[in-house]
């Protein structure tokens, strides 16, 4: 049954996403990665399902190792197991740039990586 919540999301979504349950990736600061599944996902974004948000970037590199898939991603939400996330549309050559949410600061290069994935 689909509550209030799930309906809210998903009238927001521009695309139907497609249920999965494949491991994943969150690569972010030169090498660090985060464990994650990846629980639906479509062409423009995808929700993640993490242990706990804890040194969770505002903007990190997906990874999925089963499908050869990598994509810059920006977060769109956050409840406290979960992340909805907006795919970029240019994949950096640095998936360790990013901005910690706790810290506060942007650094140029982050900014424009935020700028990227507006667009």
């Amino acid at each position: 049954m689909m509550t209030v919540e799930d309906r809210r999301q998903s009238d927001r979504r521009r695309a139907h996403r497609h249920r999965t349950l494949k491991a994943g990736h969150i690569a972010f600061n030169r090498g660090g990665t985060i464990d994650c599944r990846v629980r639906n996902m479509s062409a423009q974004g995808a929700c993640l399902e993490v242990q706990n948000q804890i040194g969770i970037p505002d903007e990190f590199t997906l990874l999925v190792a089963y499908d050869h898939f990598k994509r810059r991603c920006r977060v769109v939400w956050r409840n406290p197991k979960q992340l909805g996330v907006e795919f970029c549309r240019r994949l950096s050559s640095r998936p360790s740039a990013g901005r910690m949410p706790s810290s506060g600061v942007t650094t140029a290069k982050s900014s424009m990586l935020h700028d990227r994935c507006r667009r």
